[in-house]
């Protein structure tokens, strides 16, 4: 019977891991920093928001959606600069921007899919942006970014002042300005990218060196 207790007990809660039903604030834990959610989750502000450094967010194939009342809240907020963030495996829907980083160090996102329904009410849109270096954008399927300014306004994939990081096998399509957007940014390596059928260009790239770029599509 203590054999059959375990393996249920090990099977739904894993001691390493902090489960997470609602969004919040995510800080140091006693569990390494590892959050999975065990729900989809809904907000009409900000949804998780990165308060350390090398936090891990496994969305577990769970939603994060939000309101899309404004450019300005996020679905993942690193507005701090918070380093090695790993964000991975959900659905982001209806925020200002799916992931904001701004000037946080390698940071992992990967296997996310970031989507708007509708029109915010202000404000530029992007399915992840970046101002840090030495990140990895992989696997990731952004599409519909569409804002409310007055010309093209949203972003799949935005890079400002951001160097050293990889794009790779990203999907960024129908975004109403940019699929992929590299600003003030250098040796940035974008690989096996698809983005197609956005209202300006599919990779754009202003104000910037030595970026390698291969095996894309746009």
């Amino acid at each position: 019977n203590s054999a059959i207790i375990n393996f249920i007990s090990d099977k739904y809660i894993d001691p390493d891991i902090e489960y997470v039903s609602a969004c919040q604030t995510l800080i140091n834990n006693t569990n390494g920093n590892v959050y999975q959610l065990n729900q989809s989750v809904n907000t009409t502000v900000d949804c998780m928001v990165i308060a350390n450094n090398s936090i891990i967010l496994d969305m577990n194939g769970f939603n994060m959606t939000g309101d899309a009342n404004s450019g300005t809240d996020y679905g993942v907020d690193n507005s701090g600069g918070f380093n090695g963030t790993t964000v991975m495996n959900g659905f982001i829907y209806n925020f200002g921007a799916g992931v904001y980083s701004a000037e946080g160090y390698d940071g992992n996102f990967t296997n996310l899919t970031i989507y708007r329904f509708v029109l915010p009410l202000s404000g530029y849109v992007y399915g992840v942006y970046l101002s840090g270096d030495n990140n990895f954008i992989t696997d990731n399927n952004i599409s519909n970014m569409n804002g409310n300014e007055a010309g093209p306004d949203g972003y799949g994939i935005y890079l400002s002042s951001s160097s050293n990081n990889t794009i790779t096998s990203n999907t960024a399509n129908s975004n109403s300005d940019f699929g992929i957007y590299i600003g003030s940014s250098s040796n940035n390596t974008l690989t096996g990218n698809t983005a197609n059928s956005n209202s300006r260009y599919g990779i754009f790239i202003s104000s910037s060196d030595e970026n390698t770029i291969t095996s894309n599509t746009a």
